[in-house]
C-alpha cells in the first residue's frame, strides 16, 4: 500500500480516538452539575447565615440537569474539592501573579467560578490570578460560543479582547499530542509569575511518553506548580475496580494508557520527580477524604441519604490527586494511613473453588439448612431489592423457595438471616432505602416455608449483626440507628425485645460471630461515623441473664482489622475466619480473607487465586460437616464505570493446615 493511504488511515484513526476523548467531557460536566445541583445550595445553608444565593456555574454548559447516584455525587464532589483545595493552598502560600493553565479543560467553568466578584469564596483570586483554558480546537470553538452567547459569563469576564480572549481569561485550541505547539505556549508565559497547570483526568487518555513530555516541559518553566488528578489501578489492573473501570473506557473507544504505566500513588510521585519535578505531595483521595474536618465531612454525609460507602472507599482508592513543583514549598501533606504488612502473613494454600449462581444478589444475607445441607439467601438487590429467599445448591444451582409473598417481610437489604433452631431462621431490620429503615423481625419455618411476624425493634436498623447467643435468644450489635444503644436482646419465646448494658462500641457494619458452645462472640471492624474505621476486634461474654450485661474479655488491634462491611464466622471456638469489606487500603489476594486465632493474636492468610472477587455485600458462612467455608453474593456498582456482581466461592480448610 501507498505511504499516503497508510498516513490516512492513521490520521483517521487518531482522529476518532480524539473525539472519544472529547466525549468524556460530556460524561463528566454532568456529574460535576449534579454536584452543584444536590450539594452546593445544602452546603452553602450550613456555612453562613448572610443570605448569599447559591451560584451556578456548571448550567451554563449542561442546560438539563442530571441527578447522578448517591455514590458518584459525593466522588465528584471529592474531585472538585481535590482541585480547589489544593488551588486555596498556592493562593495562600505564594506571592504575586499566578495564571493557571488547565490541561484538557472541558466545559470546566473554574475561571469563572473564582473570578466572580459575586462569589465571596473567591476574593482571593480575583486580583492576581488569571485564566488559560487549554484543549482540542473543536472544544475550545463550542465552549468560546457558548461564552460569546451568555450574558451573565460574560458579565463575569467582560467583553473580549479578540476571539476566544478575555482580560484575565483565555481560551487556547491545542492538541496535547503534539508536544511542540504546547511548549510554545509555555515558553510565551511571564518568567516572573507562577505558574500552576492542572490536569484533572486529561493526561490519562494519552500514551504515557506522550503524557510524561507535557509533564517534562511544565518542569522546565519558571515557579511551576503542576496538580494532577487521575486514574489509579494500585492492586494491579485485574482488581475486580480496576478492571471494570478499564474496561468501560476501552469500551467508550477512549482507553487509560497513562494508568498502566503508573499504577500507584508512588510511581506517579517517582514520575514526577524524574520529569523534573523536585517536590511533590500526593495521595489517593481517601486519604484527601480523612484530611478534611470533621464538621466539613458531617455536613456532607448530611447532603443526602447515603449507604453506598464501600463503593464510594473503592472510587477513592482508584484516584489520585498529586501537587508538584519545581520550587520549595511547604505542603499541606495527606495523612498517612494504616497499611498491613504482607510479609508479616503466613499464607494458607488451601483449595479454593469459583462457582456460578444464576440469580446474583447483594446485600443479602444466608443460612445453612441443617436439613437440605443448602443455602438459604433472603433478600438483597438486584440491582432492584427483593424479598425472595433462593436456595444455592453445591454446584450453584439456584431455585426460588416457594412461600405466600402476602404474609413475607417487603424487600430489604442490609439485614440479617440467623439460624436460630434447625426449622426456623430469624430477619431482623434492614432498609428499603436508607431513608427507609425497617424495625421489623420475621421467623422462616425451614420446612413449612411459612412466615411469621416477630416482636418489632425499639427503633430501625440496618447494618447491624445478629448472633445466636442460646436456645431462641439472639443479640442484635450496632448498625445505623438512630440511638446509642449498642445492644439488643431478642427472646423469641417471650417475643419480646429489650436493650442490655453493653461495653462495646456503637459501629455501623462491623462483622460478628460467636463460637459453637456460645462462650464467646467477636466483633470488629466497622465505624462510628463513615469516616473513622475500627482497627478493632473485641471478644466478649453475655454473663447470664440475671446480670444481662456485655462484657470485653479481650481486645485486638490490627491494621488488617480495619474493615468495613466484612463478613466473620468461626471456624472453631479459637479461630475466626475474617472475609471481605473495605478500608483504608485495597485488599488483595494475601489479605482479603484471613484466619485469625484469637488465643494467640496470630493470624494467615487464605491465598485467592485470580480473577479476585469484589467482596462487598457478600455472605459468608461455614459448614462444620464438609469443613467448607461458602461466600456467595457480593459486588458493586463501580462509579460510573458499570457494576461487577459476584457469584460464589467455596474453600476447603484442610485439615492441620490453619
Amino acid at each position: 500500500m501507498a505511504p499516503g493511504p497508510v498516513r490516512n488511515k492513521q490520521e483517521r484513526r487518531r482522529q476518532f480516538a480524539d473525539l472519544a476523548i472529547q466525549g468524556t467531557n460530556n460524561s463528566s460536566i454532568a456529574s460535576k452539575r449534579s454536584v452543584e445541583v444536590v450539594y452546593y445550595p445544602k452546603l452553602q445553608s450550613n456555612e453562613s447565615s448572610d443570605g448569599q444565593e447559591t451560584l451556578e456555574y456548571f448550567k451554563h454548559f449542561v442546560p438539563k440537569p442530571l441527578q447522578r447516584s448517591p455514590c458518584i455525587n459525593r466522588g465528584y464532589w471529592l474531585r472538585l474539592h481535590a482541585i480547589r483545595s489544593q488551588l486555596d493552598e498556592i493562593s495562600a502560600k505564594v506571592q504575586g501573579p499566578v495564571v493557571v493553565v488547565n490541561l484538557g479543560c472541558g466545559f470546566d467553568p473554574l475561571p469563572f467560578q473564582l473570578l466572580d466578584k459575586r462569589n465571596v469564596d473567591s476574593k482571593n483570586f480575583r486580583d492576581r490570578f488569571t485564566f488559560l483554558d487549554v484543549d482540542y480546537p473543536e472544544l475550545i470553538d463550542e465552549k468560546a460560543s457558548i461564552i460569546a452567547g451568555n450574558d451573565e459569563l460574560k458579565e463575569i469576564v467582560g467583553e473580549p479582547i479578540a476571539h476566544g480572549k478575555y482580560h484575565k481569561y483565555s481560551l487556547v485550541a491545542c492538541n496535547l499530542n503534539y508536544p511542540d505547539p504546547f511548549a510554545k505556549l509555555v515558553d510565551s508565559l511571564d518568567d516572573k509569575c507562577t505558574k500552576v497547570f492542572i490536569a484533572e483526568v486529561s493526561l490519562a487518555y494519552m500514551k504515557p511518553e506522550q503524557a510524561d513530555q507535557i509533564i517534562e516541559v511544565c518542569s522546565t518553566a519558571t515557579h511551576s506548580h503542576f496538580l494532577m488528578l487521575e486514574q489509579l489501578t494500585p492492586a494491579s489492573s485485574d482488581d475486580p475496580f480496576g478492571h471494570q473501570m478499564l474496561k468501560h473506557f476501552n469500551k467508550n473507544r477512549s482507553p487509560l494508557q497513562s494508568v498502566i504505566k503508573y499504577q500507584s500513588v508512588d510511581s506517579q510521585t517517582q514520575r514526577f520527580n524524574r520529569l523534573g519535578f523536585s517536590h511533590v505531595n500526593a495521595g489517593d483521595m481517601f486519604q484527601l477524604w480523612c484530611s478534611l474536618n470533621e464538621s466539613t465531612k458531617s455536613a456532607l454525609q448530611r447532603v443526602e441519604p447515603f449507604d453506598e460507602l464501600e463503593e464510594f472507599h473503592l472510587f477513592a482508592h482508584h484516584y489520585i490527586i498529586l501537587h508538584a513543583t519545581n520550587e520549595t514549598f511547604a505542603f499541606d501533606k495527606f495523612p498517612l494511613l494504616p497499611v498491613p504488612s504482607a510479609d508479616d502473613i503466613d499464607v494458607l494454600s488451601l483449595p479454593v473453588e469459583y462457582f456460578e449462581i444464576a440469580n446474583v444478589r447483594k446485600f443479602g444475607a444466608s443460612v445453612l439448612d441443617p436439613n437440605k445441607k443448602q443455602l438459604l439467601y433472603f433478600g438483597g438487590s438486584c440491582p432492584q431489592r427483593t424479598n425472595e429467599i433462593i436456595s444455592i445448591g453445591p454446584d450453584g444451582d439456584c431455585e426460588a423457595v416457594p412461600f405466600d409473598k402476602t404474609t413475607a417481610p417487603v424487600a430489604r437489604a442490609c439485614h440479617t438471616f440467623t439460624l436460630v433452631n434447625n426449622d426456623t431462621a430469624m430477619v431482623v431490620g434492614g432498609r428499603r432505602n436508607p431513608w427507609q429503615p425497617l424495625s421489623d423481625t420475621w421467623m422462616f419455618n425451614l420446612s413449612s416455608h411459612e412466615w411469621t411476624r416477630g416482636p418489632d425493634l425499639p427503633e430501625a436498623c440496618y447494618r447491624h449483626v445478629t448472633c445466636l447467643l442460646k436456645k431462641n435468644k439472639l443479640l442484635i450489635l450496632s448498625g445505623k440507628t438512630q440511638s446509642s444503644d449498642a445492644a439488643l436482646l431478642l427472646d423469641i419465646e417471650q417475643n419480646r425485645v429489650e436493650s442490655i448494658p453493653s461495653q462495646l462500641p456503637v459501629l455501623i457494619a462491623p462483622a460478628a460471630d460467636n463460637t459453637s458452645t456460645r462462650k464467646g462472640v467477636l466483633i470488629g471492624g466497622g465505624c462510628a461515623n463513615e469516616s473513622d474505621i475500627s482497627d478493632h476486634i473485641y471478644i466478649f461474654t453475655y454473663d447470664n441473664d440475671e446480670d444481662k450485661n456485655l462484657k470485653i474479655v479481650d481486645a485486638w488491634q490490627d491494621p488488617l482489622f480495619c474493615r468495613y462491611g466484612a463478613q466473620a464466622r468461626f471456624i472453631n471456638d479459637n479461630q475466626i475466619v475474617l472475609a471481605g469489606g473495605t478500608g483504608p487500603f485495597l485488599f488483595n489476594a494475601r489479605n482479603m480473607i484471613v484466619v485469625l486465632d484469637i488465643r494467640s493474636h496470630t493470624f494467615k492468610s487464605i491465598a485467592l487465586p485470580n480473577p479476585l472477587p469484589l467482596l462487598v455485600g457478600a455472605d459468608l458462612q461455614f459448614d462444620p460437616h464438609s469443613q467448607e467455608l461458602l461466600l456467595v453474593g457480593g459486588g458493586a456498582t463501580c462509579y460510573g464505570f458499570g457494576s461487577v456482581w459476584n457469584h460464589g466461592a467455596r474453600i476447603r480448610l484442610t485439615e492441620g493446615k490453619y
